[in-house]
């Protein structure tokens, strides 16, 4: 057969299998699900819309109302008389990391056990409503993109890849007798990486990117479950955070700093990051400053509940230990 007679014939036999103009329109239709019998939290107006129907097309919310509403073909689910909430949002978590503790997933944990833990957080995090979620440091582009793709059930997920920060930083989570520039199982995994120059910045940053990240994470002030870092420590120059800060607008993003003490959070503002997390030394002085700089804060109410102590990656480390 002629190249061009198998031209027809596959021509011929894709008009043959074809569906026609009507049926075609209803496979591209988006799918509708109509909830019936729900009160209705709008997350704008502090009363409740009651005995509601809301219909749902494809991801958007088409239509609330307080009439009967008809959608032929329809997912029908009766709320039996619930609230039906917008979805939440996660503004920091890390569903990379299973603890228990940190120098117990440097030494113990294999690709397997992170990418196990990541999917079960994926699937608790949407099943509890969240459905989106911002990841805080110390996961890739692999679980978005299997969410993404329909291999496992989530949230929209943003990570922000491998934490940054310098030697003995709140990102450095080697065993205590890694030698200096010597890879981690973390680093290998770009979970986390020691950053110690601008053209390091540069490097890890871009890298950051490359493995998916949609916005970088900078490590400033010390932690609570991290061996060598106390809280009140200001981490990076200017010159390292700048640098950050440069490379997330050639990619149209921005950085989000884990700072605890106002100075920490003025120089993270004066370098550029747009998202302080934590900010424990918030005040109003900061808040001008945020202002000015088209900046926010994400707070974490949790540090201070009792709790906390509770927590095997506190409780079980010496390090971690209120002194």
């Amino acid at each position: 057969m002629k190249p061009i007679g198998a031209m027809a014939l596959a021509v011929g036999l894709a008009i043959g299998l074809a569906p026609d103009s009507a049926a075609q329109a209803e496979l591209s239709a988006p799918q509708q699900v109509l909830f019936t019998n729900v009160n209705v939290f709008d997350g704008v107006n502090d009363k409740l819309v009651r005995n509601a129907q809301v219909l749902v097309e494809g991801n958007l919310i088409k239509t609330v109302s307080t009439g009967s509403l008809s959608a032929t073909g329809a997912t029908v689910i009766d709320g039996g008389g619930g609230t039906l909430l917008p979805g939440f949002i996660e503004n920091h978590a890390h569903l990379m990391l299973p603890g228990p503790t940190l120098p117990s997933m440097e030494a113990n944990s294999t690709w397997e056990d992170l990418a196990i833990h990541g999917t079960q957080m994926a699937q608790m995090y949407l099943m509890q409503g969240f459905t989106t979620v911002r990841d805080a440091g110390g996961a890739n582009a692999g679980l978005r993109r299997a969410i993404d793709s329909g291999q496992i059930n989530g949230p929209r997920f943003y990570p922000s890849a491998a934490f940054l920060s310098t030697r003995g930083g709140h990102a450095d989570f080697a065993n205590y007798t890694s030698p200096p520039g010597e890879d981690s199982d973390f680093s290998r995994l770009n979970m986390a990486q020691e950053v110690d120059s601008v053209a390091a910045m540069h490097k890890f940053a871009r890298n950051n990117f490359r493995m998916g990240a949609t916005q970088l994470k900078y490590m400033q002030s010390g932690g609570v479950v991290s061996a060598f870092d106390p809280w009140q420590l200001l981490a990076g120059s200017p010159e390292e955070i700048k640098a950050a800060v440069q490379v997330a607008n050639e990619y149209g993003s921005y950085v989000m700093a884990h700072s605890y003490r106002k100075e920490a959070i003025m120089s993270a503002l004066e370098a550029g990051v747009k998202s302080i997390e934590h900010g424990f030394m918030f005040d109003c002085e900061i808040s001008e400053l945020m202002e000015e700089k088209g900046a926010y804060i994400t707070t974490n109410l949790t540090a201070f509940d009792p709790g906390l102590l509770d927590i095997p990656a506190v409780r079980d480390v010496p390090a971690s230990q209120p002194g």
